[in-house]
């Protein structure tokens, strides 16, 4: 057994349609059933997706305002979390769960609890969008958390704190072997920042990347009424992975989870013999950036 995966870790990758719910308690049936069907897999961590907890405000009233909306949901804020971390102790897994607008003590967060057999914990995204800050209000966290399942060493990125390499850089010094990546992606710009980018992670680290998008439309929502994406597993470009880096990739549109199992023994022979240098932030630290002083042609040609 490898000491940052266990042989048989399996991850499943959230993608389910966004759809309303006639009740909180007809929510919760719904994800324990889905939930459920991974304990018979064996499944060990499971991605959730970025706002998914919206499907929760068609118990609202339709007239409410974006910001009004965020206040009522907060009614479900800890039922939610707590529903989560009780299936967590019961099946033995470890979820992300799906983002919520959170009114914490230092503000309003697009915060996803992470639950496990060992308790609850949470991360916040770091870098909310222009769309969060203006109409919600959302600030960003202060701490990027590293978290443990089984020996697994993760962290969460949540939109586009994927996109961030000098903060997650400091999660990869601490040996992480896993980004799990709730992102909501509306339009086919953002769709692509954020594959090539959770592609370029997982490229640059020698790591997986798991993203769970949120998908299909919502118009009780007032953050986002459709989303597009599949539910995706991105590894190292190199010997023994994929050669474009997907190890996995849902189908469009299709419900379901993505189950993929993580490979201990492909990410350890890159550790001692990958085809490419390893790329880091760290270089710039060797590297002197300076503008270019071009010199007459035929004079001083030793220095060139």
């Amino acid at each position: 057994m490898d000491a940052d995966i266990g042989e048989n870790m399996k991850i499943a990758i959230s993608q389910h349609p966004i759809s309303g719910v006639s009740s909180f308690e007809n929510y919760c049936d719904r994800v324990e059933q889905r939930l459920q069907r991974l304990k018979m897999q064996k499944v060990s961590v499971v991605c959730m997706p970025e706002f998914g907890s919206y499907e929760l405000t068609n118990l609202l009233d339709s007239e409410y305002s974006i910001d009004e909306q965020a206040d009522a949901m907060q009614e479900f804020a800890f039922p939610l979390r707590d529903f989560y971390a009780k299936l967590a102790k019961e099946l033995d897994l470890c979820i992300c769960t799906p983002s919520f607008i959170f009114r914490s003590d230092e503000g309003w967060r697009n915060r996803a609890w992470v639950v496990s057999p060992e308790g609850i914990d949470f991360q916040d995204k770091l870098h909310p969008s222009i769309y969060e800050q203006d109409f919600l209000g959302v600030n960003g966290g202060k701490e990027l958390k590293v978290f443990n399942c089984k020996g697994l060493k993760f962290i969460v990125c949540l939109g586009i704190d994927i996109e961030y390499d000098a903060v997650i850089n400091q999660a990869i010094e601490q040996g992480i072997k896993l980004i799990i990546m709730p992102a909501a992606t509306d339009n086919p710009q953002s769709y692509n920042r954020a594959k090539i980018a959770a592609q370029m992670r997982a490229m640059q680290h020698n790591i997986y990347v798991a993203w769970s998008p949120l998908i299909g439309r919502f118009e009780h929502s007032g953050i986002i009424e459709s989303a597009i994406g599949e539910a995706s597993l991105f590894g190292p470009i190199d010997e023994g992975f994929p050669e474009n880096g997907i190890v996995n990739q849902a189908k469009p549109y299709k419900s379901g989870w993505l189950i993929e199992r993580l490979s201990a023994n492909g990410l350890r022979a890159l550790q001692e013999n990958s085809q490419f240098p390893k790329t880091s932030d760290s270089y710039s630290e060797i590297v002197e950036v300076k503008e270019s002083s071009p010199i007459e042609l035929n004079t001083h040609k030793e220095l060139i």
